[in-house]
């Protein structure tokens, strides 16, 4: 398409110098030789903007790479708070498993200087420590995807595997400060098109949200629900807070907008949330009660199935979504 329209503009230019030259020629003082002239001082014009218009374009170009750029660093810098945020709790979090390696270590160890040891005992302590490996690695992995910078391509996933993902490094923090978090999840819902890291930075964030929210109240509670709505795939983060008056609501989604004390939050995690719903044709909204707690809505669309004719009938390539839901609640 670039290459048309280049062929295009050097089609166009090719006319003008012939023109440009042949109107050189004309030197007459007639009616024709004025109207040469003020077709002269017409190019001479033309000529003129067309060599600014060009040079505005390129400083356009330029600023706009500057800002894409920089919207990719404000995305990365907003990751890399979440998981600055949570460092306690994933600390924690390796810090289990590891003291259950080392205690399964030092037991198989004892066991092994017996030499008359219980070799079913040994493996049960070998496995004990394959399985704490396992759940330390799945932790680092999923932080390294999660940290990772740039865009990471579009494709279809489970949302409630993508909520179960963002609470991989979420539901340690909570516990460790008195939240308790209940999910409820739809089954069987369809599955939806995204870039599924900038989507759990979106979870990540209202999670998030909701745990500062309830941090100083007496009732802690924070629920995540999936479910559809028209042709909508919806996850809520609900929380239990204090809530905020409909003028301070009204302004969640601003740069650089923030209720929370200095230091504390920088204002960008909602408007980058709210960026982000966009580029995904989605939908990021607020309620909220004062006093009573606030709600945050994610909404996705479910892509259009796909009709196929098979012996006279018609089918869908997507499953009929049911709202039957699987309820969990982490302490």
């Amino acid at each position: 398409e670039h290459e048309h329209e280049h062929e295009h503009e050097h089609e166009h230019e090719n006319y003008f110098h012939t023109a440009t030259t042949t109107l050189q020629k004309i030197d007459s003082q007639d009616e024709i030789g004025v109207l040469t002239k003020n077709f002269k001082g017409m190019i001479t014009t033309i000529e003129k903007t067309t060599f600014d218009i060009r040079k505005t374009n390129k400083k356009l170009a330029a600023a706009n790479d500057k800002l894409i750029e920089t919207q990719e660093q404000l995305v990365q810098s907003s990751k890399l708070a979440s998981i600055g945020g949570i460092s306690a709790g994933l600390a924690h979090e390796l810090n289990q498993p590891l003291g259950t390696i080392k205690l399964s270590a030092q037991l198989t160890k004892k066991l092994l200087s017996n030499k008359h040891f219980d070799k079913k005992k040994i493996t049960s302590k070998l496995e004990k420590i394959i399985k704490q490996v396992d759940r330390s690695s799945k932790i680092i992995n999923h932080l390294k995807v999660f940290s990772r910078q740039g865009e990471h391509g579009t494709e279809e996933i489970d949302i409630n595997w993508l909520i179960d993902e963002a609470l991989v490094l979420q539901i340690e923090s909570l516990r460790i400060k008195g939240i308790k978090l209940t999910a409820e999840l739809a089954e069987n819902l369809p599955p939806v098109s995204c870039d599924y890291i900038q989507i759990e930075q979106v979870i990540t964030n209202l999670l998030t949200n909701a745990r500062d929210a309830v941090e100083s109240t007496e009732e802690k509670f924070i629920t995540i629900r999936s479910y559809t709505n028209n042709k909508v795939i919806c996850v809520d983060v609900e929380d239990t807070g204090c809530g905020m008056p409909k003028s301070v609501a009204e302004k969640v989604f601003d740069p650089f907008f923030t209720t929370k004390p200095v230091g504390k939050g920088t204002g960008l995690g909602m408007s980058i949330s709210y960026g982000i719903m966009k580029d995904h044709n989605g939908e990021l909204s607020i309620v909220s009660r004062e006093g009573k707690g606030t709600r945050f809505t994610i909404s996705l669309p479910i892509p259009i199935p796909i009709p196929i004719k098979n012996e006279g009938t018609q089918q869908c390539l997507t499953n009929e979504p049911r709202n039957q839901h699987e309820k969990n609640t982490y302490n």
